[in-house]
């Protein structure tokens, strides 16, 4: 079972804060896709899983911007890093890349 909270931040904290486990690390990358004519868009992922599936939190961010120095740029590390902080506020140690589900997870 996947549980995806689309641009719902606040529902995946408080899922997150109730589902006890002892493993508190979450994982935050970014995902690049491209459409057909070869633009680059960002979504910005952080999941974990357990013996349940996988839950993720996925905020779609818009064009990659080309410039990491113009404010659209600045705008989304800001927003990486405020989300990062305030998931080790609440207890977990967040890693980047992408988690590997586990041989018992269905998928």
């Amino acid at each position: 079972m996947t549980i995806v909270r689309f641009n719902h931040w606040d529902e995946f904290l408080t899922e997150l804060k109730s589902n006890v486990r002892e493993d508190r690390t979450v994982r935050l990358t970014l995902s690049l896709r491209y459409d057909h004519q070869q633009v680059p868009f960002l979504t910005m992922v952080v999941g974990y899983v357990d013996r349940e599936g996988i839950f993720e939190f996925v905020h779609y961010l818009g064009v990659q911007p080309r410039d990491r120095t113009c404010p659209r740029a600045r705008e989304i590390q800001s927003l990486i890093e405020e989300r990062k902080k305030v998931l080790e506020e609440i207890g977990f140690r967040v890693k980047s890349g992408r988690y590997h589900v586990p041989p018992t997870v269905r998928r």
